[in-house]
């Protein structure tokens, strides 16, 4: 079974992302990222974004 987040569209998963971030799940958000370089390595993310899920609190 895929799990929610698989299932998103790169856009979409994102912005939750960014939510994450917003709510203080720094960890939570990163392992989201992890999840998200293996299914859309080519989508272009800001690198501000970028940076701060791939900065681990």
């Amino acid at each position: 079974m895929m799990s929610v987040s698989a299932a998103m569209s790169a856009p979409a998963w994102l912005a939750r992302m960014t939510e994450m971030l917003k709510a203080g799940q720094t960890k939570e958000a990163h392992a989201e990222w992890l999840k998200f370089r293996m299914r859309y390595p080519d989508v272009e993310v800001s690198p501000e974004l970028q940076r701060q899920l791939e900065t681990v609190n």
